[in-house]
């Protein structure tokens, strides 16, 4: 008896001694987690927040926590958020509380040797969403090959960090190597038997939300990189085998609160129309209340009207409020397209992640919509079925996706003809343009004479290759550089002035301002070939507000603004300054003849 009591209390012992290590444990990592991400955050001082681009906020606390959690590894932590670092370096080159020398030289350290189109291209490609997935299929397969991938190159002794582009492709070539390497490992056991068909094929439920198994049968991640409530369901065939019977995955649903998010056939493939009956009988389970999208490559989730008509009347009969459209219900309408079609206002749309995904939008809790749906008579009431929509705020619209491959070009236009869109807050005359696609040549230029805002996001290279020197090409680029050129015969207003004296204050040089006093006081006025450059010239003309302006020949407007490089607005000072700077100061002869133009 005593010697049990001794040894009762020495196991008490040992357990408060293991609990007080496990709490010990429990704080140490915590407090290393929390170390970790201050150092992270660290990386943004003085940035505010987070940074703005177009519609999106990419808000920087939020960048940390899903770079810790998905990335984990320090050095592929720190790839992502220097990528962050640096678009945010780049939007607030304007903002003149960044204009001090210390932050002009923070700046120029972090992006010397990185342009725009670089920072851009990483951080339009290495999408969260994508990189989650491949997260997903690292955690399925635990292999080396993308557990121990770089992310960094060495180079002369300096770690140089990759392209996204080559990241990405890297990470999808292990990807099918990996899969290539599981293509006989097609059988499941985990998950509880949910509904089961009379032909032995059955739904299955797995409450974790996530499986390895499923993976490796799938071709895909598993639902690895899911979310917190996701529950994962897999239609199953019972195969007589070898080794028993046995049962193939054939489609994987992954559901949060009852709504249908990412839905994926074999190896990410859109479902076959062959699964229709049983995915209806799935939509008919009490627990499905109805369909949200998202997730990675969302264009190839199953959609509610990728089910036969008679299908889908069985579902909305047994389930009259059913969720079946991406964007929603109960949008104003703006512009009547036909009877049954309209695009319609959503001020707040209570949409799912296959929206924000499609169009850009996450990180917005609130954004506004333009959705071109059509009216669907279903038995005795009204609803709306979703084939287009665009992110949309004061006047502003996104991103543009379609679900209707067969969609009208009309139906697009009537809308950008409408007086309340100005701006298409995406580049045209690119391949991944989403809203050119359905503009032809003679459309795109007349938009650019009456509503330059749509190329807002063009750059002006661009713009110029396709419209060439015209008044297209003239009105877009004052709309990018809030200027007010106006063509003359034989030329461009570039900018005008009150008088002699105004233009010399506009460049600043002091003995130039002096010059034009005494010319003034003699009355004398000098024009000419100013700048020596023969196609930017110094002119008068009898007008009493503006009588002084700069004329730039036609031919030479593009080869100016894309010798100074200027992005977004520009002050005429600052056009005129930085004109000195490149070709030199202005020449003012005392006694040149005068002449109107």
């Amino acid at each position: 008896m005593i010697l049990d009591r001794i040894i009762l209390k020495m196991g008490k012992v040992i357990m408060e001694l293991n609990r007080n290590f496990l709490v010990e444990c429990n704080f140490l990592c915590y407090f290393k987690k929390l170390s970790r991400k201050k150092r992270y955050l660290s990386m943004f001082r003085d940035l505010g927040n987070g940074v703005i681009l177009g519609d999106q906020k990419v808000v920087f606390k939020d960048a940390v926590n899903w770079a810790i959690e998905y990335l984990r590894k320090d050095d592929r932590v720190v790839w992502y958020l220097s990528m962050v670092q640096r678009l945010a370096l780049i939007e607030n080159r304007s903002n003149p509380l960044f204009h001090s020398p210390k932050w002009r030289k923070k700046v120029k350290r972090k992006l010397d040797g990185w342009s725009g189109g670089r920072v851009m291209d990483d951080f339009n490609l290495f999408t969260q969403q994508v990189w989650e997935h491949f997260y997903g299929v690292q955690e399925v397969y635990s292999h080396p090959s993308m557990k121990d991938y770089p992310f960094y190159d060495l180079i002369e002794g300096k770690s140089v960090p990759r392209m996204a582009s080559q990241i990405l492709n890297d990470f999808r070539k292990m990807e099918i190597r990996l899969l290539d390497d599981s293509r006989l490992e097609r059988f499941c056991t985990d998950g509880a038997l949910l509904y089961s068909f009379a032909n032995g094929w059955a739904w299955y439920k797995i409450v974790e939300g996530r499986s390895k198994q499923e993976g490796i049968a799938m071709h895909h991640c598993g639902n690895e990189g899911g979310k917190r409530g996701d529950v994962l369901y897999s239609l199953r065939e019972s195969v007589v085998h070898a080794s028993g019977t046995q049962l193939k995955p054939h489609l994987t649903f992954i559901v949060n609160n009852g709504l249908i998010g990412e839905a994926k056939g074999f190896a990410n493939q859109k479902p076959d129309t062959c699964f229709s009956d049983y995915i209806e009988e799935f939509l008919k389970l009490k627990e499905i209340r109805g369909i949200v999208g998202g997730g990675y490559m969302p264009e190839n989730n199953f959609q509610f009207f990728d089910l036969p008509k008679s299908h889908r009347l069985r579902v909305l009969d047994k389930k009259p409020d059913f969720r079946f459209d991406p964007v929603g219900e109960g949008g104003n309408s703006m512009l009547r397209v036909s009877d049954n079609q309209n695009w319609r206002h959503f001020g707040v749309a209570d949409c799912g992640k296959q929206v924000m995904v499609t169009v850009g939008e996450l990180g917005q809790q609130e954004p506004q919509w333009l959705a071109l749906q059509e009216d669907l008579e279903i038995q005795d009431r009204v609803r709306s079925n979703s084939l287009a929509w665009c992110s949309y705020r004061d006047g502003k619209i996104g991103r543009l996706c379609v679900m209707d491959k067969w969609l009208d070009p009309d139906t697009i236009s009537s809308l950008l003809e409408h007086e309340k869109v100005q701006v298409i807050d995406e580049p045209l005359f690119t391949q991944k343009s989403t809203w050119d696609q359905f503009l032809d040549m003679e459309q795109l230029e007349n938009y650019a004479v009456q509503k330059p805002g749509f190329f807002r996001k063009t750059p002006l290279a661009e713009v110029f290759d396709r419209l060439g020197c015209s008044r297209g090409f003239l009105s877009v680029a004052n709309d990018q550089f809030g200027l007010s050129m106006k063509p003359l015969d034989g030329g461009i207003e570039l900018i005008s002035f009150s008088s002699l004296q105004s233009f010399a204050r506009r460049t600043g040089i002091g003995s130039l301002i002096s010059q034009t006093k005494n010319l003034a006081a003699r009355s004398v006025i000098s024009t000419g070939d100013v700048f020596r450059l023969k196609w930017l010239t110094l002119h008068f003309r009898e007008c009493p507000l503006k009588p002084v302006f700069l004329k730039i020949n036609w031919d030479y407007l593009f080869h100016l603004f894309n010798t100074l490089g200027f992005i977004g607005k520009v002050t005429p000072k600052q056009l005129i300054q930085e004109i000195i700077i490149r070709f030199g100061p202005p020449e003012l002869l005392p006694a040149i003849k005068r002449h109107a133009v």
